[in-house]
């Protein structure tokens, strides 16, 4: 198990919001309920709920994300048996698998400049879980005696990490209609991050 403690400058948050208010002039202590989808990265969103008025807003919202990728390399070694050329084939492979969870509560103030154009400022409790499983096969062909022996070995890892943090949020806010807004924001926070991991390695030999 590991453990950090860091100060991070958190992601350039985007989030595209539809309110249930009504069309009308807002004032300060004008109730507001919003719905929206955040954004940071193609692989990553979060549904939001907001609620509280036109000068104090409060939300919470849930995080998902995630990715894929994979990688092959395939290349051959010669070697030279009783001065006979030998060529053996050499394969890898890379699997990696990463999922993402979190859990956001923000109380921010609105400070309008226009009627449409604003700041924003606050606090942010936050919670986040990844879970990150990889997998490498290998395949490698050696000569032995004579003969060739061919190994081919599967490392499957899992990690898993957990970080609540705490920290400030900072951004601002165009009003496109009286129910359609777009926030920009970005989060210093400190955070404390602990993880697990388990490993599971495989190994087979193969004369001929």
């Amino acid at each position: 198990m590991k453990t950090k403690i860091l100060l991070t400058l958190s992601y350039f948050f985007l989030m595209f919001i539809s309110t249930e208010t009504d069309a009308q002039v807002r004032t300060d202590s004008t109730k507001v309920r919003e719905i929206g989808i955040g954004l940071r990265g193609i692989n990553d969103f979060s549904i939001q709920y907001f609620w509280g008025s036109n000068k104090r807003l409060y939300r919470i919202s849930g995080d998902i994300g995630g990715g894929y990728s994979k990688t092959n390399s395939n290349y051959n070694t010669i070697s030279l048996t009783d001065s006979i050329p030998l060529i053996l084939p050499q394969n890898n492979s890379y699997d990696q698998t990463s999922l993402d969870f979190g859990l956001n509560f923000s109380m921010f103030k609105k400070r309008f400049v226009s009627d449409k154009f604003g700041f924003l400022f606050g606090q942010v409790i936050s919670f986040n879980y990844r879970r990150n499983v990889s997998t490498s096969n290998s395949s490698r062909v050696a000569p032995i005696f004579g003969a060739t022996e061919t190994t081919n070995r599967t490392l499957t890892k899992h990690d898993n990490s957990y970080r609540p943090a705490l920290g400030l949020l900072l951004g601002a806010f165009y009003n496109f209609t009286p129910k359609v807004y777009l926030y920009v924001e970005i989060r210093p926070q400190i955070y404390y991050s602990f993880a697990n991991s388990l490993e599971k390695n495989i190994s087979t030999k193969k004369f001929q």
